[in-house]
């Protein structure tokens, strides 16, 4: 290659290098400009219960088992104030259920037994991306919450029916990837949990609206339980 054209390409490559870098620097910009300043996901997923079975009889702890596993929905609504940072509010409802024709409480014999739980948790939280790719594209975020989580089991045994619910204050953690497949859309993966006691619930039997406060002292129980769900998030 003659010495003229040699430079000649070596000065179009210097060129067009520059201003490449310059573009993805226009591009790296632009994508900072437009992080998402509003998030709104829906999830749905697999919910599994944590709290002790004290129990002592095989045929109430098999039950009791049964209504560890559930299903799940949730919502949530972020206003990043920055690319890393949100603050918004989670919905989330788990949904237990189980039944049995008798179970055999040692000199009990409990027949027709249902039980059908729903826990609820709504919270103001707090979102932090631990990582975000520079085109926007890869997610990990996590996030923290404080607010109201409450409890209902609409319950029958022995030909009766019975209302149990309570609320009190529930803590959780999360964390997912988000993977975006347009500026707007993203799907996701989350995993979670929420933590809180009830030390008071409130039993309306044959639903007849009459509703008598119980305290536990030493017996509180737990509504604690594990998330696994997967979703989509709108991105404006």
């Amino acid at each position: 290659m003659r010495p003229k054209l040699f430079l000649l390409v070596l000065t179009i490559f210097i060129m067009g290098n520059a201003y490449s870098q310059e573009q993805d620097s226009q591009v790296s910009d632009s994508q900072e400009a437009d992080s998402v300043y509003w998030q709104f996901s829906f999830d749905g997923g697999y919910s599994y219960r944590t709290g002790e079975i004290k129990e002592v009889y095989p045929e109430v702890v098999s039950y009791l088992n049964g209504l560890r596993s559930g299903y799940l929905i949730s919502g949530k609504g972020i206003c990043f104030i920055n690319k890393f940072v949100g603050i918004g509010v989670s919905v989330s409802v788990s949904k237990y259920y189980n039944e049995a024709d008798k179970l055999n409480a040692g000199r009990e014999i409990i027949k027709n037994v249902s039980d059908d739980i729903t826990i609820g948790y709504v919270a103001p939280s707090v979102e932090f991306r631990a990582y975000a790719s520079d085109n926007g594209r890869h997610v990990l975020p996590f996030d923290i919450s404080i607010g109201a989580l409450w409890y209902k089991d609409d319950a029958q045994f022995n030909s009766k029916s019975v209302v149990l619910s309570g609320t009190t204050i529930g803590f959780g953690v999360g964390a997912g990837y988000d993977f975006s497949v347009t500026k707007n859309i993203a799907f996701g993966i989350k995993t979670s949990f929420i933590f809180g006691y009830l030390s008071s619930y409130y039993t309306d039997i044959n639903n007849n609206g009459v509703k008598e406060r119980n305290k536990l002292d030493d017996d509180k129980e737990s509504l604690s339980h594990f998330k696994l769900s997967a979703g989509i998030r709108f991105n404006f």
